[in-house]
């Protein structure tokens, strides 16, 4: 990675130069590192296909195997975009879940207020707090029971919602 420092820095200060604006070089920066990653990888594989290397061979050389590199790689710009947009949509759905879970997103469908909302109105520690409610939920306690619900998102995701938050403060 040394030995690509150089060449990198001359061109990101064709770019913005360091000596210039901090955040404009920072800027220039994630925009060549989100060009490699979209573009020039792309091109990079298309050419090493081109000349002969198989998806094992790329896939080595990228450090995954070549069943990975021909799922990200493989086919037309059009599949490949596909799948890409396939990925985010998952990505932002995983993100959107998560989000309401710890209640970053307020969700009107489900009972109650977030825990971190909660512990934020009880003026506690957001820690401190998911701390005694699993001892309280562990000791199956009835503050436990009278303070919290929990609510089934999907098989796989459990989240606690306060609905009685003077419970919630014996706990």
């Amino acid at each position: 990675m040394d030995a690509m420092r150089e060449p990198l820095e001359a061109a990101l200060d064709e770019l913005a130069p360091g000596d210039g604006d901090a955040l404009a070089r920072v800027t220039a920066t994630r925009d060549a590192a989100r060009w490699l990653e979209e573009v020039g990888l792309v091109e990079a594989v298309e050419r090493a296909r081109a000349g002969g290397s198989t998806w094992a061979q790329i896939g080595a050389a990228l450090g995954v195997t070549g069943t990975t590199a021909t799922t990200r790689f493989g086919g037309t710009p059009e599949e490949r975009e596909a799948r890409a947009q396939q990925s985010r949509d998952r990505a932002a759905q995983r993100n959107r879940v998560a989000s309401e879970a710890i209640g970053a997103t307020p969700r009107d469908d489900l009972p109650g207020i977030s825990v971190a909302e909660a512990a934020e109105k009880l003026d506690v520690q957001l820690g401190t707090f998911r701390r005694r409610i699993q001892v309280a939920r562990e000791r199956n306690s009835d503050a436990f029971r009278a303070a919290i619900k929990l609510v089934q998102l999907s098989p796989k995701r459990e989240v606690m919602r306060v609905v009685d938050l003077e419970a919630a403060a014996r706990i």
